[in-house]
């Protein structure tokens, strides 16, 4: 008789961040925050923004989340965006908590970016053999991993990206809540 393994809490944080960046294509980089149970996604841009444009980026996309949860009737604990220029690239970044956040919510966002801004959207190449079973399945993936980090935490702090067509994942620091100031 074979073990079956337990699935531990940063298998379920890689796996979420494997199946988030396997899923959308468009989103650049993942990263889990386990202190403040949050999740950054990052999309990247081939174009440098005005200072201007990268903060109407960034609050287009707040509207679009807000007018979402509205819909939905969901009240989000974290729901951040800003907009990173650096040299010829741009880098919006979502933050959202891991107990509201939704497959849902992430596609339309994607969705949103991918139709606003088409090819200056950093997008990596589909597989050829990729077909609708495949979304199907790589959704549900998406919405057990989403599932799995609420119900049992993680501890650890991730970031997943791509390089090429390969998924990587690092452990890093996570960053420590800071205490109240003493008066």
């Amino acid at each position: 008789m074979i073990a079956q393994r337990m699935p531990t809490e940063t298998n379920d944080a890689v796996n979420l961040i494997v199946s988030l960046l396997v899923r959308y294509p468009e989103i650049t980089s993942v990263r889990s925050n386990p202190v403040d149970e949050t999740i950054r996604l990052t999309f990247a841009f081939t174009t440098a923004f005005a200072s201007d444009q990268a903060r109407r980026i960034a609050d287009e996309v707040i509207d679009y989340l807000e007018a979402f949860h509205d819909v939905s009737r969901s009240a989000p604990t974290v729901l951040g965006t800003n907009c990173d220029v650096d040299q010829g690239a741009s880098f919006l970044h979502v933050d959202r908590d891991l107990k509201t956040i939704t497959k849902d919510e992430i596609s339309m966002v994607v969705s949103l970016l991918t139709e606003r801004f088409g090819a200056l959207l950093v997008t990596n190449p589909v597989p050829e053999e990729s077909n609708e079973e495949d979304v199907s399945e790589q959704e549900e993936m998406v919405n057990v991993a989403i599932d799995s980090m609420r119900d049992n935490g993680a501890q650890k702090s991730l970031v997943g990206f791509r390089e090429e067509r390969r998924v990587l994942i690092y452990f890093t620091k996570a960053a420590k809540k800071k205490k109240a100031a003493k008066k």
